[in-house]
């Protein structure tokens, strides 16, 4: 999935903040600092949020990636981020996970001065940071990591995929042995066992967030069949859910459906936002699939 990052800093609607290499967290025991691409809020309102993962196999990808949708979101009345995160290059699984999660932990520590509302922050990614993304939602207090704001919840109220990777086993994949990209990710000495634990299709339960994925019918890299089966456990589970498959498209949508990943991720949260009371933990019931 290839796509520039925008020439200079976007210019969303009057009470953004744009600020680039903010730290929101450090890597590993080198404590390297993880950085992120921000649009803050006015301090005196309450915004929702939505933290960015860009996608690239696990081994490549930058913020960039999903910038223009972070950028028009903002536009609309969202606080986003979009976030980098240790590559499988530098550390393997769960670490990009952990990252991820730390993003959202700083975010909603930081709420107050972000004039974000730390009841409503979704996350969202596309292919790789799809798996990262819904592995966000589906795993509240696990893979948290040490970056950071360990006393601050990671918990998010939704979550949007862009031609995810909801399942990494191999017969999901098609083909023994894992392909390289996976290998890369989990690890030389990764078995099915592992491959199954970073498998957000493997987590799906009942207090599961609202998810909404599209997914292209011609996209071989991410098949619209391993979607369909990611959904009928959320189905089966009672977890709010929406899954669109785009005619004509095959992978990398926020690229080459930008205008519909625009409209279905700001009309997904709408709908579930409006309704976000009470503690971070709280959904808005029912089925919207």
């Amino acid at each position: 999935m290839t796509q520039p990052p925008p020439a200079s800093a976007p210019s969303p609607r009057r009470g953004y903040r744009w600020r680039s290499g903010v730290v929101y967290g450090t890597a590993g025991k080198g404590g390297r600092a993880l950085t992120l691409g921000l649009h803050a809020g006015d301090p005196a309102q309450q915004r929702p949020g939505v933290v960015f993962i860009h996608g690239g196999g696990w081994n490549s990808g930058t913020p960039g990636l999903l910038a223009r949708l972070a950028d028009e979101l903002a536009a609309d009345g969202y606080v986003t981020a979009t976030i980098h995160y240790r590559l499988s290059g530098e550390a393997r699984w769960p670490a990009a996970l952990e990252d991820a999660k730390c993003a959202v932990r700083w975010m909603r520590g930081h709420a107050a001065e972000l004039g974000l509302d730390p009841r409503r922050i979704a996350v969202a990614g596309g292919s790789a940071g799809g798996q990262l993304a819904a592995m966000v939602a589906l795993t509240p207090g696990r893979f948290e990591g040490s970056g950071g704001w360990a006393e601050v919840s990671s918990q998010v109220q939704a979550a949007v995929l862009y031609n995810p990777v909801v399942d990494l086993r191999s017969e999901a994949l098609g083909r023994p042995p894992l392909p390289e990209r996976v290998q890369a990710f989990l690890g030389d000495d990764s078995d099915q066992v592992t491959a199954a634990q970073a498998s957000p299709i493997t987590h799906v339960t009942p207090t599961c967030p609202p998810i909404l994925t599209r997914v292209g019918d011609q996209d071989e890299a991410t098949p619209p069949a391993v979607a369909e089966a990611f959904h009928a456990a959320l189905d089966a589970a009672g977890v709010p859910n929406r899954l669109e498959i785009v005619v004509g498209k095959g992978h990398a949508l926020p690229v080459h459906d930008h205008a519909g990943c625009l409209s279905a991720t700001t009309r997904f949260l709408g709908e579930h936002f409006t309704s976000v009371i009470g503690s971070p933990a709280s959904t808005s019931p029912g089925p919207t699939r």
